[in-house]
Order: structure tokens, then C-alpha cells, then sequence
């Protein structure tokens, strides 16, 4: 048994299909829509709990110990002392350059950071030089830090350039 449509229903039924045709795409590019604004939201988020993560680590950096010597304290021997070991009596010798570089690099990562001392030593993920910081080719955010020197009664400076 054969269906026959006439030319009137052959017309209806090409309409139909084209009318849930065009109500499938418009419902998908929707979806689409939604769900490219819900992956902005969630990077948003992201980027608002990194740069939440960034202000409270750089905040306590200074004061990571290692053998109960915070690295402020380090920083103001390498400063006096222009040595990368410096022996702290009973606690033995510590490495005042590769303890902070290995703790910078253990929170932000390998080569997402500088370390600049008084202006006159920047440190990396991969070498010490004796000059100030150029700076990252991206943004990067700034933070503050002072330590005192023991070998005058003076005090210093250092900044962490972390790149975003």
C-alpha cells in the first residue's frame, strides 16, 4: 500500500520539516551561547582564585624558613656577604640563593618569577646576575619586601615580579 500525498500536503509537510529544522539550530546555537558564557564565568573564577592564591603566598614568602633562618634573613646575608652559602654556627651552612629560588619556583613555577635585591642582584628560576631586572615581555604584578642586613644597621629591599 502506497502513500499518496497531494501537491497541498507535500508543500505542509516540506514546511514542517523546515520549521523544525530552523527550531533545532536556533535551540543549538543556545545551548552554545550558554555555554560559552558559563566557560567565562568559570575563567573569571579561576583568575579571581590564582590572583587570591599570588596576594596571600607573596605576603608570607619572607618569612619560609629553612633551618629556622627565614629567607629575609638570607637575603640580608647574601647582601652583607655577597656569598651564595653562608654558615649560620650550629645550624651549618645554608644556601641563601637556592633555597628561595627553589621555593619561588615550588609556588609560581619555573620562570614565572624574578627576584630583585636592593636593585643590584636579580635572581630567576635559572641564574643570579648582578644587575637589576629586566622585565617580563607579559604583565606581572609587584610585591614589596624589606629585610634587615646583618653586617650594618640598615635595611633593604627586595621585589618578586610574578608574571600573571
Amino acid at each position: 500500500m502506497k502513500l499518496k500525498l497531494k501537491k497541498g500536503q507535500t508543500s505542509e509537510f516540506i514546511g514542517i520539516t523546515l520549521l523544525v529544522i530552523v527550531l533545532v539550530i536556533i535551540l543549538l546555537f543556545s545551548k552554545l551561547s550558554q555555554g560559552r558564557n558559563r566557560l567565562i564565568r568559570t575563567e573569571g573564577s579561576v583568575s579571581e582564585f590564582k590572583n587570591m592564591f599570588i596576594a596571600t603566598s607573596v605576603t608570607k614568602f619572607p618569612y619560609i624558613t629553612n633551618k629556622g633562618v627565614s629567607i629575609n634573613e638570607m637575603m640580608g646575608a647574601f647582601m652583607c656577604y655577597k656569598q651564595e652559602k653562608v654558615d649560620y654556627g650550629s645550624l651549618g651552612e645554608i644556601e641563601v640563593i637556592a633555597f628561595p629560588r627553589e621555593q619561588l619556583d615550588e609556588l609560581y613555577g619555573n620562570g614565572n618569577w624574578k627576584l630583585e635585591l636592593d636593585e643590584s642582584y636579580c635572581l630567576d628560576s635559572n641564574v643570579l646576575i648582578p644587575e637589576k631586572c629586566d622585565f617580563f615581555k607579559k604583565e606581572f604584578i609587584t610585591y614589596e619586601f624589606y629585610f634587615s642586613l646583618p653586617c650594618k644597621v640598615e635595611i633593604s629591599y627586595g621585589k618578586i615580579y610574578l608574571s600573571i
